[in-house]
């Protein structure tokens, strides 16, 4: 689902450390929910412990789609620079 929201951010702008594109795309709860298997309470612990960045605009919860592309392209090449098993 693509989720492409008006949120009042200007380019540059920082969102817990995350940098925000012009045309930065966002996840829902919903969407969270159903890619990590998880339930809002885990959700909302996780947002108060400062591990998720997100907005709230209108009540809504939205996080930024770059977050997870950059944390998840991260971790990845940290499992392939670790040695291999044998």
């Amino acid at each position: 689902m693509k989720n492409q929201k008006q949120n009042g951010n200007v380019p540059g702008q920082t969102l817990n450390g995350i940098i925000l594109a012009k045309d930065e795309e966002f996840y829902d709860t919903a969407e969270l929910k159903i890619m990590f298997k998880t339930s809002d309470s885990t959700l909302s612990r996780w947002r108060k412990k400062g591990e998720l960045p997100f907005i709230k605009p209108a009540g809504k919860i939205f996080y930024p789609k770059s977050f997870f592309n950059d944390t998840l392209l991260e971790r990845s090449l940290q499992e392939l620079k670790k040695p291999q098993k044998k």
